[in-house]
């Protein structure tokens, strides 16, 4: 599956977590207000920490790992590449074909686990 297609079947259902929720009311763990387009050709890509917060508005009992393309915040990255980079985007392919609540926690918890 290629980038773009990866992309526009992530989009799909990244904010619907009737399945499996990672955190923040998504399905697949980025950061951010909406899905932005990840390069998924690349040999790497970089994921963002989200802190543990609770500033009233959000509430985040531990950080957490997650795509995002957009970093305003200016949280912690770090760059994912090699097998496991490889492995996301297997779970990745897998809970977009079948977005069931197994496919969908093992690209949370794959992400998670680099943590």
């Amino acid at each position: 599956m290629n980038s773009e297609v990866l992309n526009r079947k992530i989009s799909k259902i990244c904010d619907v977590p009737s399945q499996y929720e990672a955190f923040g009311e998504k399905s697949i763990p980025y950061i951010g207000w909406f899905w932005r387009t990840v390069n998924f050709d690349a040999d790497h890509c970089w994921l963002g920490i989200l802190p543990a917060m609770d500033d009233g508005i959000e509430v985040n009992d531990k950080p957490r790992a997650g795509f995002m393309e957009n970093n305003k915040w200016d949280y912690d990255t770090f760059k994912v590449e090699g097998d496991d980079w490889e492995e996301i985007k297997s779970l990745l392919e897998a809970a977009v074909t079948k977005p069931t609540t197994d496919n969908l926690k093992a690209v949370d918890d794959k992400i998670q686990s680099l943590l």
